[in-house]
Order: C-alpha cells, then sequence, then structure tokens
C-alpha cells in the first residue's frame, strides 16, 4: 500500500490562498498599466516616477490583502453554513427519531414551543396541534394541582426529575411517563425542556407484580420459599401466623424446625423423592408450632426450574386445617352417634313392647299367686329385672333422644339448688362440693326431669374421676356466643344461653378417651362399676334440648363439662307439686289402638278389669273408622303413637276435626316424630311411657277422663 501526496487544489484553505495572490498580481498589473503602456510607446521620452510606482504597488499589495481576506472570509462562512446545516440535520435526526417525548415548553405561559414525533405518537396529535396546546391540555383534570406545583418547581429549578406523571391523550385515554427536565433559555425565553418516556406497561408490571405480593402477604395460607437444599428464603405473613415463628427466626433455616414427630423417617424419605424428581408434591403435615402445640395443613409443594430445567428452589403453599380436621372428627362424631342413636333407639322401642307385657302380665300375675310366697318372690326377682331392664332402654331412648320432654320454663339456679342436698349424700366426704349460682335467674325451654338427670350424671361422673377425694364445681351463668366464637366453634349457633359447668380436680382424660366418651356402653371404670351409658344420656339430652356440650381435660389436671341450653327471656314457672291420683276404674267407653297384639292384649285386660267398655283396634285408619261409627259414645282414645298405616297423632288429628274436645292418651316406646319430630310433647297431650305396670294405665286414664 503507497500513500500518494495529496493535491494542493484538494486542499480548500490552498485554493483561496492561490485565487487571492492571483487576484492581487492582476490588480497590481491593472495599477501600473498606463505607466507601462506609456513606457512602451514612448521609451524615450517616458521615464518611471518612483513615487508613482510605490503608490501603485502599495495599492496593489492592500488589495491583494483585502481580496483574500474577503475570499478567506467567505469560505470560512460558506464552510461554517455547511456545518450548521449538516448539525441541524443531525439534530433533527435525533430530535425526530428519538423513542422519548420531547416536549419545549415555555415557562411563563406553559404552552408548547415545539415537539418531537415521539410525543405526537404517544398522545395521539400532529405537531401542529401541540403547539397550540399548554401544559393544563395533555393532563387529567383531577391531577394538575401537583402537576403544575411540580412545572413551576421544575422551572424555578428546584428539581429536574417529576417521576410518573399520568397524561392524557387525544382521545381521553390515560397512559404514564417518567418525566426529565432541564431548564433552558430560548431566544431570551425561559424555557422547560422535558423528555418523557412511556412506562404505561412497566407501571402495569410494577402494580401486577405488587398485587401479586400483596395477594401472597395477605394470602390465608402460608407461602414458603426455598433453595434446593431446603433452606428457608423466604415466608409470608400466614406463615408467621400459624407457626409463631417470626421471618427473622426461620430465614436461613431448614423447615425440619417444624416437625413434630408424628410422621416417621419414610414419609419424609417419600416426599424428598418425589420433589427430587421434579414432580410436585402434595400431602398433610402434622406440624408443632414455636409454642409447642400441634397443628395440621394441607400442603402442595412444586418444583422451580430455570430456563435450562434445572430446579433452583421449591415453593410451598399450606393451608392450616386444623379447625377442619377437628370438624370432620366432630362431624364423624356426630354421624357415628346418630347411626348408633337409631340403632339403640330402634332396639329400645321395641324392647318396652316386650317389657311393657313381660311387667303388666307380671303383675297381674302376681294378684293371682300372692298366697304363694316362694312364687310371688320369684315373681319379684322377674319383675325387678325387667325393671332394670326397662331402665337401660330409657336411657338408650334418651341418648338416642327418642325419649318424650316436657318443657318449662325453667331456671337453672333453682335446678343446681335443689340438687345440692342430694349430691352430698351420694358422694364421699373426701370430696367437696362448691356450687356458684348466677346472680339473677338463668331460665331455659327445657325438661326439668332430664335437665337434673344431666346434672346428676355429670356430678356423679366426676366423683368417680376422684378415687382419691378432690374438689367438685358447679357453676350457673348466662352467655353470648357472638360470631368471633362461632370461627371456634363452627357448629354452635350465635345467640344467648344458659350454662351449667361441672368441674373436678380428678385424673382427667387423654384426647383418646374423650373422642369416644359420649359413645353407649363406653367406659373406662372397672366391671360393675358402671353401664358406659351416663355420659351417653348427658349427650342425647343436650342435643335434644338444641344445646351443646363441651369437654376440656387433660390427665392429671382433671375435667370440666359445660352445657349450653338455649336461653329464653321468660320468668321461670313455678314449681308445682306432684298431684295424687286415686286408682279407680270407670264404666266409660275407651277406643284402644294398639299395633302389637300382647300389648293389646295386655290393656284391654287391665281396661277392663277396671271396669271399662274397650273398642279395640289395631292401626290408626282402623281407629278412624271406628270412632266415626261409635262418636257419640267413646268418652277417650287410648294411642300408640308409633303404627302402621297411620300413627297415633294423625289419627288423633282426623277424630278431633269432628270431636275438638275429645280426650286422648298416647303411649310408646318412643314417640319416633308421632307426636312430634323433635319428640317434644305438645301441650296438653298426655302421654304415658312403655313399660308400664297396669295400675299405671289405670291411674293415668283416670286423671285424663277427670280432668276438665
Amino acid at each position: 500500500m503507497s500513500f500518494s501526496r495529496p493535491r494542493a487544489s484538494s486542499n480548500p484553505d490552498r485554493k483561496s490562498a492561490l485565487r487571492f495572490t492571483l487576484y492581487g498580481l492582476l490588480v497590481l498589473f491593472m495599477s501600473n498599466l498606463g505607466a507601462v503602456v506609456d513606457y512602451v510607446l514612448h521609451p524615450k521620452i517616458y521615464y518611471f516616477d518612483e513615487e508613482h510606482l510605490i503608490a501603485g504597488g502599495i495599492t496593489g499589495i492592500t488589495m491583494i490583502l483585502l481580496l483574500g481576506g474577503l475570499e478567506m472570509y467567505l469560505t470560512r462562512h460558506r464552510r461554517s453554513e455547511a456545518v450548521l446545516r449538516e448539525s441541524r440535520e443531525q439534530f433533527r435526526v435525533i430530535f425526530d427519531k428519538t423513542k422519548d417525548g420531547i416536549l419545549l415548553a415555555d415557562v411563563e405561559n406553559r404552552r408548547f414551543i415545539t415537539c418531537n414525533q415521539a410525543i405526537c405518537d404517544m398522545l395521539g396529535y400532529t405537531q401542529d396541534e401541540i403547539r397550540q396546546l399548554k401544559v393544563d391540555d395533555i393532563h387529567p383534570r383531577e391531577d394538575l394541582p401537583g402537576i403544575v406545583e411540580g412545572f413551576e418547581k421544575q422551572a424555578r429549578g428546584e428539581v429536574e426529575s417529576a417521576g410518573e406523571l399520568p397524561l392524557r391523550r387525544k382521545d381521553g385515554s390515560v397512559l404514564y411517563a417518567e418525566l426529565q427536565s432541564n431548564r433552558v433559555s430560548v431566544a431570551g425565553r425561559v424555557c422547560l425542556l422535558g423528555s418523557f418516556r412511556d412506562v404505561t406497561e412497566r407501571r402495569k408490571t410494577t402494580e401486577t407484580l405488587a398485587h401479586l405480593g400483596m395477594a401472597v402477604d395477605q394470602a390465608a395460607e402460608a407461602v414458603v420459599v426455598t433453595d434446593r437444599e431446603g433452606t428457608i428464603q423466604y415466608v409470608n405473613p400466614a406463615f408467621e401466623r400459624i407457626t409463631g415463628y417470626s421471618v427473622a427466626e426461620v430465614v436461613g433455616k431448614n423447615p425440619r424446625i417444624l416437625k413434630s414427630g408424628e410422621q416417621d423417617a419414610s414419609f419424609y424419605r417419600g416426599f424428598w423423592s418425589v420433589l427430587g424428581r421434579g414432580e410436585v408434591w402434595t400431602g398433610h403435615f402434622i406440624n408443632r408450632r414455636k409454642d409447642g402445640s400441634l397443628y395440621e395443613e394441607d400442603a402442595t409443594i412444586s418444583p422451580v426450574h430455570d430456563s435450562a430445567g434445572n430446579i433452583v428452589s421449591f415453593v410451598a403453599v399450606k393451608r392450616d386445617v386444623t379447625r377442619v380436621v377437628s370438624l370432620e372428627k366432630q362431624v364423624r362424631m356426630a354421624q357415628k352417634m346418630e347411626s348408633v342413636g337409631t340403632l339403640a333407639g330402634g332396639i329400645a322401642h321395641d324392647f318396652n313392647n316386650v317389657l311393657t307385657v313381660i311387667i303388666g302380665f307380671g303383675e297381674m300375675l302376681k294378684r293371682r299367686i300372692a298366697n304363694d310366697p316362694k312364687a310371688a318372690s320369684d315373681l319379684d326377682e322377674i319383675l325387678h329385672g325387667a325393671e332394670r331392664a326397662s331402665v337401660l332402654t330409657r336411657q338408650l331412648l334418651t341418648f338416642a333422644r327418642r325419649q318424650v320432654v316436657d318443657l318449662i320454663n325453667l331456671d337453672l339456679n333453682q335446678v343446681v339448688a335443689d340438687l345440692e342436698k342430694l349430691l352430698r349424700k351420694v358422694t364421699r366426704e373426701d370430696i367437696e362440693i362448691k356450687t356458684f349460682p348466677a346472680e339473677n335467674p338463668v331460665t331455659v325451654l327445657a325438661d326439668r326431669g332430664q335437665v337434673e338427670q344431666v346434672l346428676m350424671n355429670l356430678c356423679l361422673n366426676a366423683r368417680d374421676a376422684m378415687p382419691g377425694g378432690g374438689q367438685l364445681v358447679i357453676e350457673a351463668g348466662v352467655t353470648s356466643l357472638d360470631e368471633e366464637y362461632r370461627k371456634q366453634y363452627p357448629y354452635m349457633k350465635a345467640g344467648r344461653y344458659g350454662v351449667l359447668s361441672v368441674s373436678d380436680t380428678g385424673i382427667g382424660m387423654d384426647e383418646k378417651t374423650r373422642e369416644r366418651i359420649f359413645e353407649p356402653f363406653f367406659t373406662t371404670k372397672g366391671p360393675d362399676k358402671g353401664t358406659g351409658l351416663g355420659l351417653a344420656v348427658v349427650y342425647g339430652i343436650v342435643k335434644q334440648h338444641n344445646g351443646f356440650i363441651h369437654v376440656y381435660s387433660e390427665p392429671g389436671k382433671g375435667s370440666t363439662f359445660r352445657v349450653y341450653f338455649p336461653s329464653v327471656e321468660s320468668l321461670p314457672d313455678p314449681k308445682t307439686a306432684a298431684s295424687r291420683t286415686v286408682t279407680v276404674g270407670g264404666n266409660e267407653t275407651i277406643l284402644l289402638t294398639e299395633d302389637e297384639e300382647p300389648v293389646r292384649n295386655l290393656m284391654e285386660q287391665t281396661l277392663r278389669s277396671y271396669g271399662y267398655r274397650v273398642l279395640v283396634t289395631r292401626d290408626g285408619e282402623e281407629a278412624v273408622d271406628e270412632f266415626r261409627r261409635h262418636e257419640k259414645e267413646i268418652a277417650m282414645v287410648v294411642l300408640d303413637a308409633v303404627m302402621p298405616k297411620m300413627g297415633g297423632k294423625q289419627a288423633y288429628d282426623a277424630m278431633a276435626k269432628t270431636s275438638p274436645g275429645l280426650k286422648v292418651l298416647f303411649l310408646s316406646g318412643y314417640s319416633a316424630n308421632a307426636i312430634h319430630e323433635s319428640f317434644v310433647l305438645l301441650p296438653g297431650l298426655p302421654f304415658l311411657q312403655k313399660p308400664f305396670v297396669p295400675d299405671a294405665l289405670a291411674r293415668k286414664v283416670r286423671e285424663v277422663l277427670d280432668k276438665t
């Protein structure tokens, strides 16, 4: 490669120097042209004037200098114009092609002087249209006060950046831009040159991420992020709330700090095996909180992969299901109790019919063999066994909520006071009894006998739980259950309740025992120490009264039973003395309806033996037909509550349509929706529970007949 010397003509300055030298020589020649011509024409007479020659030379040199300077000025001027044109072109290209919008605004009137194409595209205006606008015209009206204030601060040079601000397009839509401004002077006017960068999409992304962050922070489920080794990198507030650990306490730690020991090593090996394959693991944890208490959670743990498919971290979403599991247990318990209750109720009902026959005919036979002491003694044993069986069936019916209840406005304070003396007789001297009634009456709508049975059973159970003595505390009170309480016990209804509380300082119970204490025949007592029906009866009575029962107990720390009965605003009903009814017969006509033939025969013989005329039918339909044929003769009807074809209550309703004042006595092993779907005795409808002795039937019939 060779380098050639550049030609002189290629240099603009050399060209100019050559030109003004030639121009100067030409002027010099022209200024002395006359003398030269005169000399040529008249050489003999012409002589050179030295002064003239010097003057001409000076003039020529001066002209050379002037012309050369003029040429250099013109050349440089042309060069400056070319450079300026090139600079302007470059500026216009940069100004128009930049992606950021640019606006130049006069500070004094806030009117736009010029703009680039990018801002036109952002706002939807042409450049001419923007030059007709002011700062106020391109922002939403509601944001103008703050924007104008910011504009003035920028004009004073206090700030250069306005951050993100909203811009209003020509069509009225809004975009967000990031503004950087500079205070400049243009033609003697103070202006602001603003550069606008559209950040609408970035803002949306930021808002989306912010919403995502808020969603994670406010989620009810715990969210945990760990690295691939299981080290915790992030937990949300729900994790803190559920576990009791703060973020500072767990970040950098392994989730094994939550292990409860309830799940063995094979569980965790299987868990990591699934995650190690890059698969999602779903399962159930029993973990331990910071305070040591256990909780249960359903978890979904997902591996997070990078662009190369490698696992870089794990994300766990965990939901505390402790309450749900507890409720499921309660539902299963309720279903089990309902099933057992249905079975027990059905058996007890049928068994009561059998016992009615055994006891009834046994009592009749006893009268006939009164002169045979040995036979009478044997028969007494039979009747005593039947009576014990009758007690068991009544307990089963109570548990199954098949007992008829006679509701009154009952004061729980009075129940506690009435039973206190009896309790002191049935408990030992080494047990201290304390009672704490409420200051005012605690009125509930309940069956007095059944509530007394609840309190007695709980107290006897507490006595047996304190073989070495202790303290028995009985309290009555009123409480209101609000929605906050229902969050803990959602199966309870909000409202006002009367509460009976029985506490002891006995041996207490573990969780497995607590889960079974209300099951029939379940007992922790030794042989011949009880039937296992005491708490089952309590459960049945409470449920039949639409109440609730809670148990609080730990091994070695005693137990507390709290029974909630719906409270009423009425005053307690006065206690009535038990009326004594003389057993007498009569000669009235009685319509007897019973579907069990042995029971029907016993009742018919009993009533006839007391002088009554008896019309006998086998079901409700026969009873209605028979009543219509002998309506004027019939003084009262005796109806079994549960019968095929038509139940006793339905039959009575059909008869009462034509005879509103008809007297009736209902009988049943249990009511089974015959008298009332909740087994509550309707006011004014007498009821006799099976099994019964013949005298009891006769007394009840006479009582109904004599009632006005």
